[in-house]
């Protein structure tokens, strides 16, 4: 983690509008998106998930061209299972897989970390 990093972090006003910068939060909430292909992929293994919840990070940095931008994302998603949970290299492919489908993941330049908790 660079010392130099700001975390983007929002907060949703009574008005419904984000306090983040336009495109800003859309990179750190873009992982939002991956938690249908870590549904589907429980789902198919016959996991009940009651909760997911996901503390996306965004660090906006100097990229290589020097200038700033928001150079990479840190997911960390905290998943709560009814009746039986997988161990934990189950879960961790389940993130894993999920990770590997996610079109957004997979379109934008910014590094995408996962740091399941």
């Amino acid at each position: 983690m660079c010392s130099k990093a700001a975390s983007i972090a929002g907060r949703r006003t009574a008005g419904g509008r984000s306090d983040r910068a336009k495109g800003q939060g859309q990179r750190a909430k873009g992982g939002g998106q991956r938690v249908l292909f870590f549904l589907f992929f429980a789902a198919k293994k016959r996991f009940v998930v009651e909760s997911y919840v996901d503390r996306a990070v965004g660090y906006l940095e100097k990229n290589e061209a020097g200038r700033q931008a928001i150079t990479r994302v840190v997911l960390r998603p905290s998943v709560q299972f009814g009746g039986t949970a997988p161990d934990a290299a189950e879960l961790s492919s389940l993130h894993e897989r999920a990770h590997h489908e996610c079109y957004i993941a997979n379109s934008v330049t910014t590094k995408v970390e996962v740091e399941p908790s």
